[in-house]
């Protein structure tokens, strides 16, 4: 199939959001005022696909077996502005693939205020949803497979939680920055802490707190009578 078909086919294809615009030049660098992320256009001379990102017109190339977009290319909507329908045939082989060579590799955010605290619910930077694996699963390291090494020490966790705003502007963050809550009737602990396979810490879903790596006994903490740690206190204790 002719490269030039396969142009005309991406150009059917490229959604038209809300702001897009596709145009057809001999020369792309003759359309005024081009829009960063926004503006396509189609250089009849080359019979290639462009965008422009801010600085120049880059080159948008397309495949059979897929399609690879070089250059910042924004797209705009309502409902889903996006949808991949795809399926990763191994671990190695994902649905979507985001590489970064620096900085961020993705970069998900919602600032919209709804207007009240239960419409608010719904504006979610990211959902992890999996019905029998990991929701969420963060790995550090090199990418599995591919044989890298650390060049130096990683002083970073895996996971990291925080909160940033500019202003809190006299309101405040009122909820934890880390909740876990299970709406299920599981028997699942709610929390481990392991490494190597032992189990130094786990929450069960009843609340129960057990230190498995202390003592030879079971490792459930268990609380002590009134005043068994002093007035006003109680003791907890861990089997020997």
């Amino acid at each position: 199939m002719s490269r030039r078909l396969w142009i005309v086919i991406a150009i059917l294809i490229i959604p038209v959001c809300a702001g897009a615009q596709i145009l057809m030049r001999s020369d792309c660098t003759a359309i005024s005022s081009p829009v960063t992320g926004q503006s396509v256009c189609f250089d009849s001379t080359n019979s290639v696909l462009k965008v422009w990102n801010g600085a120049s017109w880059q080159t948008i190339s397309f495949s059979p077996s897929g399609a690879t977009f070089t250059g910042n290319l924004a797209l705009s909507g309502l409902g889903s502005g996006i949808v991949v329908n795809a399926l990763g045939s191994s671990t190695t082989t994902p649905a979507i693939v985001g590489q970064s060579t620096g900085f961020y590799g993705g970069l998900f955010f919602n600032v919209t205020d709804l207007g009240a605290d239960v419409a608010n619910a719904a504006a979610v930077g990211v959902v992890g949803q999996s019905a029998y694996a990991n929701a969420v699963y963060a790995q550090q390291g090199a990418i599995s497979g591919t044989g890298s090494t650390l060049a130096r020490d990683n002083i970073y966790p895996s996971l990291y939680a925080t909160r940033v705003i500019g202003s809190l502007n006299g309101h405040n963050f009122t909820a934890p920055v880390f909740r876990i809550d299970d709406t299920t009737t599981s028997s699942g602990a709610l929390m481990d802490i392991k490494r190597g396979g032992t189990t130094f810490f786990s929450f069960s879903n009843a609340g129960v707190l057990t230190l498995s790596a202390y003592g030879g006994g079971s490792g459930v903490v268990t609380v002590g009578a009134a005043d068994s740690g002093g007035a006003g206190f109680r003791l907890l204790r861990v089997p020997n």
